[in-house]
């Protein structure tokens, strides 16, 4: 056994080495594909080569905490306020004062393409081996292609036009320039696409744990790609066949069950760091003011009786005033269970996406359906009691809203909807003296154009 968890050690520092260059595109080719043909020589250190993808996503960019992309466009949206006297890096996104040598946007870069580095050697390991059983074969290369399609999505949308990198050739990254947002989408589609053939339908290569996509998560991603690319019924049919699954899925209930480790809501989640046994999220939001505070904004467009207020929102109060902060997560270093996991995937964001689509379909019936399934969970009352005679765009603000209140501090939901909405300079250029329009993108770190100069031109107003 200890040969073995020594083994398992070595190959996931051993991938994790294949991107740990300052940039991923000055990889050394021999020792590289040494590693590869090494990692997929056999099933179980094939996949312990994709578990160290895994633990990488528990921290950093991705892992819930400070430097973590949910944090961050927080600040950058109207959700949060930054409280720290210290901290510069994220007060510019707090400001809309991002630099192009702020440290966090670089290692939003340089940790996405690090991780989709790793991720497309485990596609090319796994296809080049002639011992993997078919069944791991399937099962990495659809999780590797979901991980890819997952980053890309986040770069650019925090970056917009970037390179689409799929491959561990550095003589093909070293020179690459960047595509076309569009570009982009059309290799997530195809990337998420494939990785719904070839991903497990069940969770039962975790022992039920729900802490790698599965063919649901490949959907569920889907569904929300063709919701920003205006593909209204692919968006529909994407979060149908992932809310059909009723097996696995289904809303909790009880607001205070959603964010547990293997919630019924949950499709997708990661574990919190190694050797922790909480979240990096409740370790951040509960230590709040100290970081962070909700904005008064968002406190008050809670309604009364909202049971996410009730249960998501914590309040303090000090000598300068009363403090509110997220409580979504209830465990942080002083009362850790380990009973929770941070969830990247749920279902009542696919009810509120295929909702939002249906509208724009003028599909409201199912629409507002879909908003009440959200609206009672919380405690309030159905549309159909409050406002018989809602109109399309009275619902798509209805929608709106809720998105903000349902999702908030999550995976930049709020950030990116602003944007998709073309709400962004409306609302934020009302709160936020330093705002500009070309805020709506981070502009690409310059150390990336000092290395690669085929990345400019910089994004406009940089």
């Amino acid at each position: 056994m200890k040969l073995y968890i020594r083994k398992y050690l070595m190959i996931v520092l051993a991938v994790g080495s294949l991107s740990s260059c300052t940039s991923f595109l000055e990889i050394d080719p021999p020792k590289t594909q040494l590693v590869k043909e090494t990692v997929f020589e056999n099933d179980a250190t094939a996949k312990a080569a994709m578990a160290g993808v895994y633990n990488q996503m528990t921290t950093g960019i991705t892992g819930g905490g400070l430097g973590s992309i949910g944090f961050l466009t927080a600040l950058s949206s109207d959700e949060l306020v930054w409280q720290n006297a210290s901290g510069a890096n994220a007060r510019e996104f707090y400001e809309s004062n991002v630099l192009p040598s702020n440290a966090q946007t670089s290692t939003f870069w340089g940790e996405a393409y690090s991780l989709i580095y790793q991720v497309n050697a485990v596609i090319e390991g796994v296809h080049a081996s002639t011992t993997l059983s078919t069944s791991v074969q399937r099962r990495l290369e659809g999780e590797a292609k979901f991980i890819r399609a997952f980053y890309h999505f986040y770069l650019t949308n925090l970056f917009g036009r970037i390179p689409y990198i799929k491959t561990t050739d550095y003589r093909l990254n070293r020179d690459v320039s960047r595509a076309d947002v569009q570009t982009v989408y059309d290799e997530i589609i195809n990337d998420l696409e494939e990785a719904y053939s070839l991903l497990a339908a069940d969770y039962t290569t975790t022992n039920n744990q729900r802490i790698v996509p599965t063919k649901w998560a490949a959907k569920a991603m889907l569904s929300r790609v063709f919701l920003y690319q205006h593909r209204w019924q692919e968006s529909i049919n994407a979060a149908s066949e992932v809310i059909l699954q009723t097996e696995f899925f289904e809303l909790e209930q009880d607001l205070t069950k959603v964010f547990l480790r293997n919630s019924r809501e949950a499709i997708f989640q990661i574990l919190p760091p190694v050797g922790a046994t909480y979240t990096n999220e409740g370790n951040i939001f509960l230590r709040s003011p100290s970081y962070s505070s909700l904005s008064a904004a968002l406190v008050d467009a809670f309604d009364a009786d909202d049971l996410r207020a009730m249960q998501w929102v914590g309040a303090v109060a000090n000598d300068n005033g009363t403090f509110y902060y997220p409580t979504k997560y209830k465990e942080f270093a002083t009362n850790a269970t380990g009973a929770e996991s941070s969830m990247v995937l749920r279902l009542a964001e696919l009810y509120l996406t295929r909702a939002e689509a249906q509208a724009n379909l003028d599909l409201l019936e199912g629409a507002i359906e879909g908003v009440d399934k959200i609206r009672t969970r919380s405690g309030l009352a159905p549309l159909a009691t409050v406002d018989a005679d809602i109109t399309k765009e009275e619902l798509l603000q209805e929608i709106s809203h809720q998105r903000r209140l349902e999702l908030f501090t999550e995976w930049g939901h709020r950030w990116f909807d602003l944007k998709r909405t073309e709400k962004i300079d409306a609302v934020l250029g009302a709160i936020k003296p330093s705002w500009n329009a070309f805020d709506v993108l981070f502009p690409i770190p310059e150390k990336e154009i000092l290395t690669n100069p085929n990345l400019q031109p910089q994004n406009s107003g940089y």
